[in-house]
Order: C-alpha cells, then sequence, then structure tokens
C-alpha cells in the first residue's frame, strides 16, 4: 500500500528547463547500509 496515493489527472505538469539554465553538480550521493 503506497504512503500517498493522488489522482494523476489533477497534478499539474512541470515543464522543462529553458536553455539558460545551468548545471548544477551533485552535492553527495547516498547509499544505503549492506549487510
Amino acid at each position: 500500500m503506497p504512503a500517498v496515493s493522488a489522482d494523476t489527472l489533477t497534478l499539474a505538469r512541470i515543464s522543462t528547463p529553458g536553455a539558460d539554465v545551468a548545471d548544477r553538480p551533485v552535492r553527495s550521493v547516498t547509499t544505503a547500509p549492506s549487510g
């Protein structure tokens, strides 16, 4: 069972960033512990 459910027909679309937007570097990558 998902923690959050939503009607996907009512969610707003995210617009594609323009060409003038600069790429940002990755700050950190976190992984789960392995046993």
